[in-house]
């Protein structure tokens, strides 16, 4: 998979996430996003989305098993993603997490949304 491919991919996760969370919450939240990534060389790190996308895309060949991604907090300006690679050794694409309805790689994960005051 191209790092465009993977692009589209991830991107599709977190918006998915967002949609997930304003579903829960009965609102619209915040688009602008920062991700607090764990693994991939993160330990709980906020970083923006091009640094995730650096730290979790392995090549052409090789993925994390699974990612979790969730909504984590909302603030009335930025919505935090809570995005945790799998502890597994990487595998190839065709070997990777694969839900019932077909979403490769990033797993939607259940959070309690907490919310900021900024």
């Amino acid at each position: 998979m191209t790092k465009a491919e993977y692009r589209v991919l991830f991107t599709s996760a977190l918006q998915q996430a967002l949609q997930n969370a304003e579903l829960e919450l009965g609102y619209a939240i915040p688009k602008d996003i920062y991700i607090n990534l764990v693994g991939g060389g993160h330990s709980g790190d906020l970083v923006d989305f091009d640094e995730a996308l650096n730290s979790i895309y392995l090549g052409d060949s090789l993925s994390f098993f699974v990612i979790d991604v969730a909504v984590q907090s909302v603030s009335p300006k930025f919505s935090v993603l809570f995005v945790r690679v799998s502890g597994h050794t990487p595998v190839g694409y065709e070997h990777t997490w694969t839900s019932t309805d077909g979403q490769k790689i990033f797993k939607q994960a259940l959070a309690q949304i907490k919310f900021i005051d900024e």
